[in-house]
């Protein structure tokens, strides 16, 4: 039986316009090349609007990252969720198979 998994990926890095986009970004860099379960993934990703609301607080001057959710179906049948809002870092889950 194989179960789904969603893999955190770095696809690229920008130069960050200020602290707010650069701590972002190195949040999302901890995620990097992590697999998770469609629970674990689901529950990540609430965590991530968290963490982002809790750095938009810490850095009040810059202007408030606001994140939302793009899902790319592949015709290979892999889904690639990005998260678009963030200059700083291209960061998405890519779907995968784990075999049990």
């Amino acid at each position: 039986m194989k179960q789904t998994i969603y893999t955190g990926h770095v696809r690229s890095h920008y130069v960050p316009k200020n602290k707010l986009q650069e701590a972002v970004s190195d949040y999302l860099d901890t995620l990097d090349g992590k697999a998770f379960t469609k629970e674990q993934y689901l529950r990540k990703r609430v965590e991530i609007g968290v963490t982002i609301n809790e750095l938009n607080k810490r850095h009040p001057r810059a202007t408030p990252v606001k994140i939302d959710w793009y899902v790319s179906k592949q015709p290979t049948g892999k889904a690639i969720h990005f998260i678009h809002g963030i200059q700083a870092i291209d960061f998405c889950f890519i779907t995968g198979e784990l075999d049990k």
